[in-house]
C-alpha cells in the first residue's frame, strides 16, 4: 500500500520537521565491533543483503533505508517485541517517489523450523521477506527520507 503517512521507531526523540536520512542502520552496522554478542545478527544483514541482490535487486536496501510501519498499532507493537525505549515519531516522504519495500520483521528472528536445516530455514526467510508479501508484522523500507510530523 503506497501512502504518505507512516511510523518510525528511533532511539531519540526528534522534533517536528526534522528529516530522517536513509542508511542509518547500515552505518550503525558497518562502524560496530564485531561482538561475539552481536555477530549472529551480523551475518544475518550480509545474508538478508545477498538475498535481496537475488529476490528483489530493485528494493531499497535493509543498510541505506529508513524502517517504518504502516500504522501506529504496527509500530507499537513492533517497538514493545524489538526495541521497549523507542520514540515512536508519526513521519511522512519527502519525496512520493521514493521506492518502497513491504515485508515481515518477525522473519528476521532467525527461528528455525522442525525438519529442514538452519541454512534452509534461514534462506526460505530471506525468500519470503524479499517477496514483500507480509500477512502480520509488516515493515515498510523506505529508499528515501522521512520528515517527522508528530512524536509519541
Amino acid at each position: 500500500m503506497v501512502q504518505n503517512i507512516y511510523y518510525h521507531c528511533a532511539p531519540i526523540r526528534l522534533g517536528a520537521g526534522s528529516v530522517i536520512e536513509t542508511g542509518n542502520w547500515g552505518r550503525m552496522f558497518q562502524f560496530h565491533n564485531w561482538e561475539l554478542v552481536t555477530i549472529a545478527k551480523d551475518y544475518r544483514e550480509i545474508a538478508y543483503e545477498y538475498g535481496r541482490l537475488k529476490y528483489a535487486p530493485h528494493a531499497p536496501s535493509r543498510l541505506n533505508c529508513v524502517f517504518v510501519c504502516e500504522t501506529e498499532v504496527d509500530a507499537r507493537n513492533y517497538s514493545r517485541q524489538n526495541s521497549h525505549t523507542a520514540v515512536i515519531h508519526q513521519v511522512e516522504l519527502v519525496d512520493a517517489a521514493s521506492p518502497l519495500h513491504h515485508a515481515k520483521w518477525s522473519l528476521l528472528n532467525l527461528s528455525v523450523q522442525d525438519g529442514i536445516s538452519p541454512f534452509q530455514s534461514l534462506e526460505q526467510d530471506i525468500q519470503c521477506y524479499w517477496q514483500g508479501i507480509p500477512d502480520t508484522d509488516v515493515e515498510v523500507l523506505i529508499g528515501g527520507s522521512v520528515r517527522v510530523v508528530r512524536s509519541f
